[in-house]
């Protein structure tokens, strides 16, 4: 997970780079159209900071996808969701700028939730306990 972690925190870094620095440049490869060339630039900061905010959930689904740890996944998702659909409605008065920082708000807590569930799972050392094993390789029953 170090590893991954350090590969992915330069990339990550890397992405957020290009688009702050070539992003005027990749919009005007997009369109010609000055009004939608000033829109999304204005916006840029937002995906730039993106890559750096999202990449923790990204990474860690990884790594709850590969232990078959979709219930932890959804749980996280869930809080995730019940933290920032608040936050979305306070900032609705920003309009688009408020959308962005909700958005990021989001990333940032799926990061999170997932982080401390993976911290405590790594300290109890249940990443691949008997029980989850079992659960997981029992076929579930249709409806």
């Amino acid at each position: 997970l170090t590893v991954a972690g350090g590969w992915s925190l330069l990339a990550s870094l890397a992405f957020g780079l290009f688009f702050l620095l070539g992003g005027e440049l990749f919009i005007g490869l997009q369109t010609d159209i000055p009004a939608v060339r000033e829109t999304a630039i204005t916006y840029l900061p937002y995906l730039a900071a993106l890559p750096l905010v999202a990449v923790w959930s990204y990474l860690l689904d990884g790594l709850f996808i590969g232990a078959t740890r979709a219930r932890e996944m959804r749980n996280a998702m869930l809080l995730a969701v019940a933290i920032s659909l608040p936050l979305g409605w306070l900032l609705r008065t920003m309009g688009n700028h408020g959308l962005w920082l909700a958005f990021l708000a989001f990333m940032l807590l799926r990061g999170i939730c997932l982080g401390t569930i993976a911290r405590r799972l790594q300290h109890q050392q249940q990443w691949f306990s008997s029980a989850h094993a079992a659960a997981a390789a029992t076929p579930s029953k249709g409806p």
